[in-house]
């Protein structure tokens, strides 16, 4: 009986991803062999391989021995301006997150195409993920849809995030051609309907949305395929996702609808906090409001007697112990 196909799913190790044999140069055993710590397993579908590999499967899984103890690293976000464009480098702001986004197609424009698409976001971040461009298969279409994927996983964070891709394409849509677009009811210069409309309004009522919140999103552009190392290994995943079975389209209109409400909603509750106080600073020396009194010349206060007077000059401080005590 002819054995079925096999799936080795690298977690750890050289180049973490999915290959098809054990033993041939570069591929299974090459990226866990004598790798430290390396972690990996054989599985029968390409599914289970990619559900290995980002965390969500269980069962026991193949460690290489290791004499010493690896450490995750994360991609350091590179130094560059804060835009939603094709920026220099040269500063980045504090606490921004970097992250990868890429889309594969093989067999672009031809019948029979399969797409993926790949987010990375560093070393075994569970967050890395490889899917399956669903609906049309296209590479620019897997392109915006990655972006779009990381958006939706980061939606309640925070930090500024710079998303890196290699698509000019999609980097346009939103930066270039969005507002053109708007005025003419997302109709070409000859008439016909944007390619990816509902996808594009998808994507920019997110970016809105996160711009509205007070969130910075900054979109990238970097050169593919120079061995950048964020940027091949969103390669890999989406060379992965291209793999894995085909899925439906989502969608889009009606994704863009409920986040549209949603976004709503939360202008609204922000609008309508209750204002906190502003907390003065140590160096500030606020000055304590005189409390109004309704009638202040009509209640004199009382005089003190001799032997009030005296009694109360008793408990005050002398001048060093003032000093003192203000130090």
């Amino acid at each position: 009986m002819a054995k079925g196909p096999a799936f080795y799913a690298v977690r750890v190790g050289r180049s973490p991803g999915i290959y098809s044999t054990w033993c041939v140069s570069d591929e299974c055993e090459a990226q866990i062999k004598s790798f430290p710590g390396a972690k990996y397993k054989k599985f029968p579908t390409a599914q289970q391989a990619q559900e290995f590999i980002t965390g969500i499967s269980g069962g026991s899984t193949s460690t290489a021995p290791s004499s010493a103890q690896t450490t995750s690293t994360a991609t350091s976000a590179s130094k560059s301006v804060p835009s939603t464009s094709n920026t220099s480098h040269v500063a980045s702001i504090p606490g921004e997150i970097t992250v990868y986004s890429d889309g594969a197609c093989k067999g672009n424009g031809k019948t029979g195409a399969v797409a993926g698409v790949g987010v990375w976001w560093g070393h075994n971040d569970p967050r890395n993920l490889a899917e399956r461009c669903p609906g049309k298969q296209t590479n620019n279409r897997a392109e915006l849809i990655a972006i779009v994927r990381v958006l939706e996983q980061s939606q309640t964070e925070t930090n500024p995030l710079r998303i890196k891709t290699d698509s000019k394409y999609s980097i346009n849509c939103v930066t270039q051609w969005l507002q053109k677009w708007v005025v003419n009811d997302f109709q070409t210069a000859k008439g016909t309907p944007v390619e990816n409309a509902a996808l594009i309004k998808y994507l920019a009522r997110l970016l809105e949305r996160s711009d509205r919140l007070g969130r910075k999103i900054s979109l990238e552009y970097v050169q593919g395929h120079v061995g950048i190392e964020g940027n091949e290994a969103a390669d890999r995943q989406a060379n992965i996702g291209a793999t894995l079975p085909e899925v439906p389209e989502r969608e889009w209109e009606d994704l863009e609808t409920v986040l549209t409400n949603k976004m709503n909603a939360e202008l609204k509750k922000m609008k309508h906090r209750p204002e906190q106080p502003a907390t003065p600073s140590r160096k500030e020396n606020p000055v304590s409001k005189p409390v109004q009194q309704s009638s202040p010349m009509k209640t004199p206060a009382p005089r003190l007697t001799e032997e009030e007077a005296a009694f109360y000059a008793d408990g005050l401080l002398d001048d060093d112990d003032i000093e003192l005590d203000l130090l």
